[in-house]
């Protein structure tokens, strides 16, 4: 019997899947969702979620993370695209308070602990 009866995919699909296994790695560099949560006793927690190797994708899951909290009574204060490497990503804590995460200052061209504001 052939290998395309048994698997029942197209050999070329299934190179395709292999390389695309192959190719994620921890150097990756990519962008995720940065979800910054209000916490009294803290100030301000933040998580990453939902990496993605192409800014445009990042952004549109950015979107529908803040169209999936926006009912809610308790939302996120900001949600944001952040660059990120994989490995970086996939180490990071949840409920993060450290000041040297990635933020959004670099895709603005400001140094990550610039305050907030306009590039001028």
């Amino acid at each position: 019997m052939r290998l395309n009866a048994l698997l029942g995919a197209q050999p070329a699909r299934l190179m395709s899947a292999k390389l695309r296994r192959r190719r994620r790695s921890p150097d990756d560099v990519g962008f995720a969702v940065r979800c910054d949560w209000p916490l009294s006793r803290a100030g301000v927690v933040h998580d990453f979620s939902r990496f993605a190797t192409s800014q445009q994708r990042a952004r549109r899951r950015a979107e529908a993370t803040a169209r999936f909290w926006r009912p809610g009574s308790m939302r996120p204060l900001a949600v944001t695209v952040v660059p990120i490497v994989r490995g970086e990503f996939a180490a990071h804590p949840p409920a993060c308070t450290s000041l040297t995460c990635p933020t959004t200052a670099v895709l603005y061209g400001l140094a990550a602990g610039a305050s907030a504001g306009v590039p001028g």
